[in-house]
């Protein structure tokens, strides 16, 4: 995808929670830094009308202090990606639409930062579209060759 441009190291976890990233000793200072989180640590709080908004604080300020530890010289946060999965909850794409305003809103304080805003470019009908995806919640080849070219516009 970038033609030996850069060197690219992927750090990817599956299962992973956004809190387990400081625990892994990353040696990202002073380099560039793509994040892709996925929604692991979506649950409970965020399904719950009383707790939503102490969720969504909560996880923006925890990725925030996740960017910080990792001291990257530039760092590119990809939205979350929608899902279209049957045992989702019916709301899950408004509360992604929600936690992907608040994690721009943070980046806007990063004067480091980029948020790249790839929501609906993966989305039909509010829902991941099946065609970039394997099973509605982890994008195939066609998928990921749609997120590298929006990202090499951006690096």
């Amino acid at each position: 995808m970038f033609r030996g441009r850069l060197v690219v190291r992927n750090d990817g976890v599956s299962g992973a929670k956004l809190e387990e990233i400081a625990t892994w000793n990353l040696n990202y200072q002073d380099k560039n830094v793509v994040m892709l989180i996925g929604t692991n640590n979506l649950g409970g709080k965020l399904f719950n009308d009383a707790t939503r908004q102490e969720f969504i604080t909560d996880f923006v300020d925890e990725y925030k202090r996740t960017i910080e530890g990792l001291a990257p010289r530039r760092v590119f946060v990809i939205s979350i990606l929608p899902r279209n999965r049957e045992i989702d909850n019916p709301h899950i794409n408004d509360y992604i639409k929600e936690l992907n305003f608040a994690l721009s809103q943070m980046v806007e304080t990063l004067n480091y930062g980029v948020f790249l805003d790839v929501y609906d470019d993966f989305a039909y009908e509010d829902k991941m579209n099946m065609n970039y995806s394997l099973d509605g919640l982890h994008l195939n080849d066609l998928g990921y060759n749609i997120l590298n070219v929006r990202l090499s516009k951006e690096l």
